[in-house]
């Protein structure tokens, strides 16, 4: 291995912590508990912090680091605020369920509950809305439902969510060539690709999106987003678009889907150019401050100032909640702030096929991907969003059951605890239709 492959290697770890790859197998049984808790470990705290409490992005990774970091990312990275609404969404509680003690079973009949799976998935924040009032509540010390923490990948939804909506103006076309509304784009691997193969990863370029290969194309996009910090003899991009008008052509579009976050950023740019507004100001415009978000989230920028799209968002647990309580009642028909029009591309089915092609068709079974979320294509209608070290938002319409939750996950790529959650979250919906 050169010496450059070397070094990508070593950044290979510290990227896994940023982005979901694509995994080609899954563990169904509970991981263990993570002893990382940073008030116990009192991470950060002290003026000075103790040398060895310090975190930084070059140890965000170590496990007693990670879950401090998760909450703390304005203080590593440059960052560009959402604005909250200027009158929150009140949020009322009802008779609180005691989850925590609720059984479900695992392949090969082992029985858990809420609670282990709670702690052996490093959750931070768990909360539950039946009815549009909260039934459950769990923080991890240290943590609250106002406290800011990384989404990762869910971030692509909040992307998705918003070209749907511009898709509902007249701003965007689903069915218009990439490079009709990106001319940078032209001769690169997004040639003759259209928006909606974007939006649900079905574009063939030459983009690998995992971290087994030090070499992969994930990298430099991490590079060029400032999220890892390249080797000294590398030559990098200097930003998210330079980079992406970097990626050649592979394979036909609209054949597969492929889990690529480049395909985030594209619609990104392009959602930014058509309204000429930041992605974190066109998010409070029309998504943060309609719903009532009580608390500001954020994204990271990368080093010319341009809002990370596809991983890097944060935001609170019961802000979340006021966002999947909005899209459950847009799902039912009942939408002030979202539409069930808007959302209607969601239930559509129309991107089972491309599914049923992918790495991903045997593990995440009946599900499809469609405008930047998951679809688990059950009875209830549920959609998803999913972001890597356990990060998951459930919309459940029929039972009208929300779910956030917010993880430092040890397992990281969610596919790895699949089967794992979706029990978890069945188990869930059953106890609050009871």
């Amino acid at each position: 291995m050169s010496a450059i492959a070397v070094r990508w290697f070593v950044c290979a770890s510290l990227g896994s912590l940023l982005l979901a790859s694509t995994a080609a197998g899954q563990t169904t049984a509970a991981p263990s508990e993570p002893n990382n808790d940073p008030v116990t470990l009192g991470t950060m705290v002290g003026f000075p912090p103790a040398a060895d409490k310090v975190v930084t992005r070059a140890n965000i990774l170590k496990p007693q680091n990670s879950r401090w970091a998760f909450r703390n990312l304005r203080q590593l990275y440059p960052t560009r605020t959402v604005q909250r609404a200027d009158m929150p969404r009140p949020l009322t509680a009802k008779a609180q369920r005691d989850l925590g003690a609720t059984e479900f079973a695992l392949g090969g009949g082992e029985k858990i509950t809420i609670a282990q799976w709670q702690r052996r998935t490093g959750t931070d924040a768990l909360v539950v809305l039946h009815g549009g009032r909260i039934a459950y509540q769990y923080y991890a010390p240290g943590m609250t439902g106002r406290t800011s923490h990384a989404l990762w990948s869910m971030s692509k939804s909040m992307v998705g969510l918003l070209a749907m909506m511009a898709i509902d103006e007249g701003r965007l076309e689903a069915d218009r060539a990439v490079t009709d509304y990106l001319p940078e784009l032209k001769g690169t691997g997004w040639e003759g690709a259209t928006v909606a193969h974007a939006l649900d990863m079905q574009v063939g370029i030459a983009y690998r999106e995992t971290f087994a290969d030090p070499t992969a194309d994930i990298f430099r996009y991490l590079f060029a987003a400032g999220l890892l910090v390249p080797p000294s003899n590398l030559p990098v991009s200097d930003n998210l678009y330079q980079y992406l008008a970097t990626i050649g052509a592979k394979g036909s579009h609209g054949a597969v889907f492929d889990y690529k976050s480049a395909d985030t950023e594209v619609v990104s740019w392009i959602l930014q150019r058509q309204y000429d507004k930041k992605l974190a100001d066109l998010l409070s415009e029309k998504l943060w401050s309609p719903i009532g978000a009580q608390d500001d989230a954020y994204y990271i920028v990368d080093p010319y100032g341009i809002d990370i799209g596809s991983v890097g968002m944060a935001a609170s647990a019961l802000d979340l909640a006021r966002l999947g309580q909005t899209l459950g009642d847009g799902l039912n028909g009942k939408g002030r702030n979202v539409r069930g029009k808007v959302l209607s591309p969601l239930r559509d089915g129309s991107t089972r096929d491309a599914f049923a092609k992918s790495v991903q068709a045997p593990i995440r079974q009946g599900y499809s991907y469609r405008n930047q979320w998951w679809i688990p294509n059950d009875a209830d209608g549920t959609v998803e969003a999913k972001g890597l070290f356990g990060q998951h938002l459930v919309i459940n319409p029929a039972k009208n059951v929300v779910i956030v939750k917010l993880s430092t996950n040890p397992s990281g790529d969610t596919i790895l605890t699949h089967a794992l959650d979706k029990a978890a979250f069945a188990a869930i919906v059953a106890e609050m239709s009871q």
